[in-house]
Formats: C-alpha cells, structure tokens, sequence
C-alpha cells in the first residue's frame, strides 16, 4: 500500500509544505483540494509515503467525526479523512450545478484520491460514506487493501425501520412524500440520531451534533439532503453487486457497529461473514455514531486488526496466512481457522505481546472480567498483563506464533508458540525469579479461548509443560 505524492499533485493551500512530513505525525492539518467544480476540505495527518487510510464519513456528520481518530492512526498511517459535497466545509455548487447522487459523490471522491496520489488505501466507511466506498471498490478493488465499516450497511436486512419513511419515498417520489421528510434535514433530527440508542448521553460531545445541525441548516442544503435520501435506493439496488465483490476479493473486513442504531441493524454487520468468511464483528452498546461513545474501543480494535499492514513493502498483509508467510513460516496458513476471531488472535499476539500495545490489548480483551485458568492458579488481567512485560523485558527477539487454531461459536483453540533468546533476568518464570543464560527458549503452549458477544476476550484455560522450560531456562 503506497500513497505517493507528486510535485505537480494539487494539495493544500494551507501554509504547511504539503511534500514534507509534519514535524508531529499526529498534528492534523486542515486543507483544501479544488477537484472540479468542487473545492473538497479534508483533514490530513501522518507521514506521506506510509501505508494510505481514507476515512469516509455519512450523514449526520462529516470529517469531524474522525477527530479523535485521526491521531490514534496518524503514528502509523497516512491519514485523509474529506468532507463529501453537501457536508461538512466542502464547498460544492448549489443544487442544480452538480448532481447529488451517490454515482457522483463517488467520482468527487476518486478524483479527489487520484490527485493527492493515493495509489493503494484501506478505507474507513461510515453511513453515507460506505456506498461511495463500496462503488469505489468495486470500480478499482486493487487500491483498497482493507476496509473497517462503523454502521456501514451493504445488505438489505441491515436495513431498521428507520427507513419506512423514506422507502415509501423511493416507492413514490411525490411532493407529498418529499415534504413528510422535511424533518429529516434539521438541526433537531441530527442531534436525535446522535443520541438514539445511547445508554449514557455525557459520553456525547455537545459540539459535534450542534456542528452537524449547523451545517446541515445552511440555505439550500435541506434540499441537498433529500435528493440523496432518494438517490440511497440506488444504492441497495446495487447491495447485489457490492456483494459480489466483497465474496470475490475477500478484503480484509472489520465491522465496529452500534447495535442500537435504528437505521442500521447488527443484521447487517452479521452478514459479512456470509460473503467473507474471516470477517471480524465487534459490537457495541451504543447507537448510530459509535465513535462518538466508543471511539477508544473501537480505535484500538482497528489497530488490532490493522497490525499486519505492512509500511515497508507497501501490502496489506493482513490476512492470516499471508500474515504467517511474512514471518518465514508456512505452517500457520495450513492450520489456522477462517473463524472470524482467528485473525484477531494472531495479531494480538503480534501486537500486544511482543510489542507493548496496552491500549489495544486492553480491547481485545475483556479487562474486568477477564480470568485464565493455569496451573500456577488463576490470574486476572493486570496479571497476565505484568507476565507480557517481563516476556517482553527478559527475552531477545520475542515471537508469538499461533498454530493450529481452530474456531467454534464463541470458542477458539490454539497452540502458540513462544520462542526468544534469554538475555536479562526473567522475573515471571515458574520457579520465580531466574537469571539469563543467553541461549534460544522455545515454549508450547495449549490455548482454550472464549469471547463474550462483543467478541472480545473473557476467559482462558491453559496447559503447558513447566518441567521442560524451567530446564530451558536453566541449561549452561
């Protein structure tokens, strides 16, 4: 995955040189992008030349929606988050001047993408944003290398009741059922999509449902809105297609879902799994803009999931097996399960074992209620989490290999193995405290996993043999 630029690439107007990296990859900058009669504002952070992500934002929002994201994925990604025409700070002819259809959104969006040379880019959808990304995909599935959806719907029984009024407008385009949608387009009806399905409303931003409402109150713009309520039919006539793209190209797929959105149904996150079979479902207790109430779970679970994406060669490589051939190991690609927790499994132990990833591994597990069964005796997480460090803190050129991992409902099991070279005092071993000995420990591990329905980690039962490390880590 690459994302080039060009001294002849029309980019910002903003007083940073856009061909250099910024001074901190988490800085955004706020910038602008003439592409037709379109002037496309979008947000951008991270190193130019790193792996590309496009953050595609929906209705009733815009860029904005991704400010505490952004940072959370500039440390690692190439990060460009645009407003669409009608929303947000883009400035877009008035109705009549430019078609407000998702076909031409679409092509705003693709040129804009070609201008700031993003060649390759995994895609974050959203709402609105996810049929301009399906059509992108579809068009040009070899530049998208990966995609999360956040109540980002492609199948017709993730459709809520929230749109029986507005099928009886595609149904009849008449005045009459134009004007029974004037609601739609308000202030008012923004900040209840914001806040339908939230269980604690001081999680929500004031500033963001008040921003949208004002954006969406401008002159004209209610207009705007409704002709692209009509035009979404056209988008489920083409779920068919999406469809098949998805089971042909099998991108890599997260869904981070509201399951309390009334437009969106947890049904049509589900249904991934059916067109992509190692699709990762995480679910939360929430309503239609999850980021706002869940943006640390869900930032952490993209990083997670994203942990494979190479940023030297320029590939995803997120999948399991490709992931396992990239390690000079061709076992795992045999053995592992296409159950949709499998490859979240390899990455976190990629992520948060032989690296410190505390934020992510605090998602993928369930920290309260987390327990592993051993035969040292239960421990809890901030146990297990002290036993990853000293791991990390005593052994030279730490690996975590899962194989043979096979995946059931709720239920996964898993031979990992750890291997490393014993280079500093191990304080964790099963005898306690041990110096190192400088020589390669390899350890067998047999895992038994169970996630909770938010598919994150609740409990674990382990059995290896203790005789034969303790003499690994005692031989001279």
């Amino acid at each position: 995955m690459s994302s080039s630029d060009s001294p002849h690439s029309p980019h910002s107007t903003a007083a940073a040189d856009a061909g250099t990296a910024p001074a901190s990859l988490a800085q955004v900058h706020h910038r602008y992008a003439q592409v037709g009669d379109v002037k496309v504002f979008y947000r951008e952070a991270g190193e130019r030349g790193r792996p590309a992500v496009l953050l595609l934002h929906g209705f009733a929002a815009s860029s904005f929606m991704y400010r505490n994201l952004i940072p959370k994925l500039a440390e690692r990604y190439h990060v460009v988050a645009p407003d669409l025409p009608g929303f947000g700070f883009t400035e877009s002819p008035p109705r009549g001047g430019y078609a407000y259809t998702f076909d031409q959104l679409t092509a705003t969006i693709d040129e804009f993408t070609r201008q700031l040379g993003l060649e390759r880019y995994a895609m974050q959808v959203f709402d609105y944003g996810a049929p301009v990304g399906w059509r992108l995909a579809a068009s040009h599935p070899e530049r998208v290398t990966a995609i999360v959806s956040q109540n980002g719907n492609a199948y017709e029984e993730g459709l809520g009741p929230g749109w029986a009024p507005i099928q009886k407008y595609w149904a009849d385009p008449s005045p009459a059922n134009r004007e029974a949608l004037a609601g739609f387009p308000t202030a008012a009806s923004v900040k209840q999509q914001y806040t339908d399905g939230v269980g604690d409303p001081s999680l929500l931003a004031p500033e963001a449902y008040l921003l949208e409402g004002f954006f969406v109150s401008r002159p004209g713009n209610a207009d705007v809105q409704l002709d692209l309520l009509l035009d979404y039919a056209s988008n489920v006539a083409r779920y068919p297609e999406f469809q098949a793209y998805f089971r042909r190209h099998r991108p890599p797929l997260l869904a981070v879902w509201g399951r309390n959105d009334p437009f969106f149904l947890p049904a049509g996150a589900s249904a991934w799994t059916r067109d992509i079979p190692d699709a990762e479902i995480h679910f939360y207790d929430t309503g239609h803009l999850a980021l706002e109430t869940h943006g640390e779970e869900i930032g952490a679970a993209i990083r997670v999931s994203w942990t494979g994406w190479s940023s030297d060669s320029g590939a995803a490589a997120m999948r399991v097996g490709d992931f396992s051939n990239r390690q000079g190991s061709t076992s795992m690609d045999a053995f592992v399960s296409h159950h949709p927790y499998a490859a979240g499994l390899v990455r976190i132990g990629k992520l948060a074992i032989e690296q410190a990833d505390d934020d992510a591994l605090a998602a993928y597990f369930s920290p309260e209620d987390y327990v592993i069964h051993r035969s040292g005796g239960d421990a809890d997480f901030v146990q297990l989490k002290s036993y990853f460090a000293a791991l990390r803190a005593a052994f030279d050129d730490l690996r975590v290999e899962r194989e043979q991992v096979f995946g059931e409902g709720r239920r996964l099991a898993a031979r990992t193995v750890f291997s490393g070279i014993f280079a500093r005092t191990f304080t964790h071993s099963p005898v306690g405290e041990l110096p190192p000995n400088g020589r390669p420990v390899r350890r067998v591990v047999q895992n038994l996993f169970l996630f909770n329905e938010a598919g994150r980690l609740v409990e674990e039962w382990v059995e290896s043999d203790s005789r034969a490390l303790l003499q690994q880590l005692t031989a001279t």
